[in-house]
């Protein structure tokens, strides 16, 4: 007897189920990788940008007079996810004053002179500190790729306002340091007028 058109499409449907349910099972760990990989990205540059900027915040209260302890930036910054920061500080790089420098001393060597004794002894210099943070690992698989991040963060100086960066204290050490100690030495009857003339090359003009 001949089977039914429908009998006959019977078969061949569960194949098709057999071999699709098949097919799932065997791309399930493909993409339970896939996902393990962008939730391992997704938290490392989510610390990656933590410490960035942990890194910047440190080096701007520097030059604001707080110094930010290792405590303080795992609290405040790393969302306190850290097992260890650690800060190694040291001077800012110099390369926008050594032109300043070499651009006074063109002018002629007593501008060079004091543009040395002011950027490089009188003036702030400039800051970097390199941030280390290490973390424990999001996903097993983390322990391959290391768990610690380590960025540098430097700047030339600190921001001026018109008025801080004073300059009269080093003209009269390179320049009247004899005159002003020979002013200094007057005895009375003299010396409100050596004061007098003192105060003329320590004034701010």
């Amino acid at each position: 007897m001949a089977m039914s058109r429908r009998d006959r499409r019977c078969p061949l449907r569960h194949v098709r189920k057999g071999t699709a349910m098949t097919e799932f099972v065997l791309v399930l760990p493909i993409l339970a990788s896939i996902l393990a990989i962008i939730l391992f990205l997704g938290w490392f540059m989510a610390r990656k940008q933590r410490v960035e900027v942990a890194n910047s915040y440190i080096v701007w209260r520097h030059f604001a007079g707080e110094e930010t302890s290792n405590e303080a930036v795992n609290e405040k910054l790393l969302n306190r996810a850290a097992k260890l920061v650690d800060q190694r500080h040291s001077d800012g790089p110099t390369d926008a004053i050594d032109q300043w420098q070499a651009a006074a001393d063109e002018v002629g060597p007593g501008a060079g002179d004091l543009a040395g004794e002011l950027f490089y002894h009188r003036w702030p210099l400039g800051r970097q500190t390199r941030l280390e943070a290490t973390y424990p690992p999001v996903l097993p698989i983390g322990e391959k790729f290391g768990s610690k991040l380590s960025f540098r963060y430097g700047l030339d100086g600190p921001e001026w306002v018109r008025g801080e960066a004073q300059h009269w204290e080093a003209l009269a050490d390179l320049y009247y340091n004899d005159y002003d100690s020979m002013l200094g030495g007057i005895a009375d009857g003299g010396n409100t007028l050596a004061e007098t003339l003192r105060d003329i090359h320590h004034a701010n003009w």
